[in-house]
């Protein structure tokens, strides 16, 4: 909720919403997380919200598309080095 609530702001770069940088590095320090299903349920879960509390429609989905997208290069270049 609080990345939706900053996105209300008009700041519409995916790397200020927080929630993005919350989720990067759940997947990153846990690694178990880190698999496709999980990156599945944090875009349902996404969709999800910003359906039932602020009516987005579709574009929820590309929107949300775009952080899972942030959040999957970020993690990925953090477990680079690996």
């Amino acid at each position: 909720m609080l990345g939706s609530h900053a996105r209300m702001s008009g700041i519409y770069l995916s790397v200020l919403w927080p929630v993005n940088i919350l989720v990067a590095a759940l997947f990153y320090r846990c690694r178990y997380l880190n698999t496709p299903c999980y990156y599945c349920v944090a875009y349902s879960a996404m969709i999800a919200q910003d359906n039932l509390l602020y009516g987005w429609g579709v574009s929820a989905f590309t929107i949300n598309g775009a952080n899972l997208v942030f959040i999957f290069v970020l993690v990925k270049l953090l477990c680079w080095p690996e």
